[in-house]
């Protein structure tokens, strides 16, 4: 037997956000959720002349999901306190709930698709520099791993940035085993680098006339391409001729502190700017965290150098 139930405010004026047409709602007996949440409109069927109505009572809320491939039942009591919380929505909405209602969170089957994106989110972290950009191509799924049905799985990210062919780890959790697998995929990286457009002496700084920046893979690169920053601020280690890359290995680290020499102590943003004096308690290059003791606290604070004499620091 099925109940019929009629929701209507007690309050004449309409809600913002209400149902307003002739609207019916029939809850089915059985039901299959994807997320981690139960939608009305994943359970039931909304008939309504309006289609702003039927998105407002599909989205409606009922509580969690009961977990991938797993069941969870309900009575027809439960589903009508569950729908008072909302009923504002269900203004004069009829509402058809069966006597039991079981819902099920259907499981998960692993995609190349989906494994491509849990490989972009690792590559994307592992960037030596955030202006890098990278392309995930022929990711590659045994067929064994494509027909499992699972309650989820995860990437294993590698000690070390992945580039070209790559092997990555797949852990599958099948029901309550977890399950190893191993799923390949190519992995190219590109970059903004500097590419020098004459002979640079050694122990010399760099012009922006010296070099022109182009876009360059630089998957297989042992070492990682000079940002405009450490071009800007760097010396030249050795004699560099034109048309070479500009890499992080051509650049000599220029002492930019010494121990005992007053510094310039920089703390905030570009809003406000609070500078003092500090005494530097070691030597240190540009880049190097760096511990200067301020003049004005007479306290030791750690700070970084970014320039000749300049340490910024956060109190």
């Amino acid at each position: 037997m099925k109940i019929l139930l009629m929701l209507l405010l007690m309050n004449s004026l309409p809600a913002m956000g209400s149902v307003k047409s002739t609207t019916s709602v029939h809850i089915h007996s059985t039901g299959e959720v994807s997320g981690h949440r139960i939608l009305l409109g994943e359970i039931a069927s909304i008939s309504s002349l309006s289609p702003r109505s039927e998105k407002i009572l599909s989205e409606i809320d009922l509580g969690e999901s009961p977990g991938d491939g797993k069941v969870v039942q309900f009575t027809a009591s439960d589903i009508s306190q569950k729908l008072q919380s909302h009923v504002d929505e269900f203004k004069g909405v009829q509402v058809t709930i069966p006597e039991s209602i079981i819902i099920r969170q259907r499981e998960k089957s692993i995609t190349a698709t989906g494994v491509k994106e849990k490989i972009e989110d690792i590559v994307r972290s592992l960037l030596p520099d955030p202006t890098w950009e990278y392309e995930v191509s022929e990711v590659t799924l045994a067929q064994v791993v494509e027909s499992l049905k699972i309650t989820g799985y995860q990437i294993i990210a590698p000690l070390n940035r992945p580039k070209g062919n790559f092997s990555f780890e797949l852990i599958a959790q099948e029901h309550a085993a977890p399950r190893r697998f191993w799923v390949t995929a190519k992995v190219k990286y590109f970059a903004r680098t500097a590419i020098l457009t004459r002979q640079i002496a050694a122990h010399t700084r760099f012009q922006p006339s010296d070099l022109n920046w182009e876009r360059k893979e630089v998957t297989y690169l042992l070492d990682i391409p000079a940002t405009k920053s450490e071009v800007a601020t760097g010396l030249a280690k050795m004699t560099l001729m034109p048309g070479t890359m500009l890499l992080r290995s051509h650049f000599e680290r220029e002492m930019a502190l010494k121990f005992g020499e007053e510094v310039d102590l920089l703390a905030g943003d570009e809003q406000l700017l609070v500078a003092t004096k500090g005494i530097a308690q070691q030597n240190a290059f540009i880049g190097d965290t760096v511990k200067v003791k301020s003049l004005a606290t007479n306290k030791i604070v750690d700070g970084v150098v970014t320039g000749r004499g300049v340490v910024n620091v956060r109190y």
